[in-house]
């Protein structure tokens, strides 16, 4: 399966092209991540300590949670590709501002109040702003692409809104990358830097499901019953973890190549 990135002509002239040099769509696995790479995969647990123990208990950081391993290195990353400041005043009123040699001022529109009144994650703003980005996606036939933050990147001040666009149909909005923001923060300058991850882009193929509530099998009772006294009968219960452990044993390694492009 091989998705297509396009620069987006529609929106951007030719002459910002370089844009898309400086700081390419890069698939996620590649961002920077510093903070990750530098994160202890465990910590100590003090209450054994203090009952009078010798030695301090260990207990898993979230750095090898198979969940949040496989989300931060999924799909594919756009980083901001220039700088951006906003600030959000008092009255719920948006304001912002671009370096001074660019002049793509108009790829920033708001969305009114009327357009998102009554949706919870609107509330203390009057606008959403929508940002055209210098990218165009094309998936096969039968793909989708979910349109999310990169969530464990995301700095605090402002969010990205997230969607769900049928990207291999034949129509120019559902090729456009567009991100949505919402500002989180009153009265301070938000600034995201050019390079910033700002948006994950994941392709799924979209399948019906169907779904029941039922009760388990003997086989899947079996199961858990397996599962939860082999981890019970065990010092540190669930909360041991030794290294990378989890992410072997516990997530599949097929399809995860999550590095693979051109």
């Amino acid at each position: 399966m091989n998705i297509k990135f396009y620069y987006n002509y529609t929106s951007f002239p030719e002459h910002l092209k370089p844009l898309i040099d400086l700081h390419p769509i890069i698939p996620t696995k590649r961002s920077e991540r510093s903070w990750w790479k530098n994160m202890p995969s465990s910590h100590e647990i003090e209450d054994f300590q203090k009952q009078g123990w010798p030695e301090p208990e260990q207990a898993p950081t979230m750095k090898y949670c198979p969940g949040v391993y496989d989300f931060i290195n999924c799909g594919y990353t756009v980083p901001a590709w220039q700088d951006f400041e906003f600030f959000l005043e008092d009255n719920g009123n948006i304001k912002w501002r671009i370096p001074d040699t660019l002049d793509n001022s108009y790829i920033i529109k708001v969305h009114d109040e009327p357009q998102h009144k009554g949706c919870p994650m609107s509330t203390g703003t009057k606008g959403l702003l929508k940002i055209a980005t210098p990218w165009m996606i094309d998936t096969p036939e039968g793909y989708s692409t979910i349109f999310t933050k990169p969530f464990y990147d995301h700095p605090k001040g402002f969010d990205v809104c997230p969607g769900i666009l049928d990207t291999d149909m034949d129509l120019l909005t559902n090729k456009q990358i567009s991100i949505f923001i919402r500002i989180d923060v009153k009265n301070e300058v938000i600034r995201i830097n050019a390079g910033q991850p700002l948006l994950q882009l994941i392709p799924f193929k979209r399948e019906n499901f169907s779904y029941e509530i039922c009760e388990p099998t003997e086989e899947f009772k079996t199961m858990v019953k397996r599962n939860y006294w082999g981890t019970a009968s065990k010092f540190g219960n669930s909360l041991r973890v030794d290294g990378k452990d989890s992410l072997r044993t516990k997530r599949h390694q097929d399809n995860k190549n999550f590095e693979h492009g051109k």
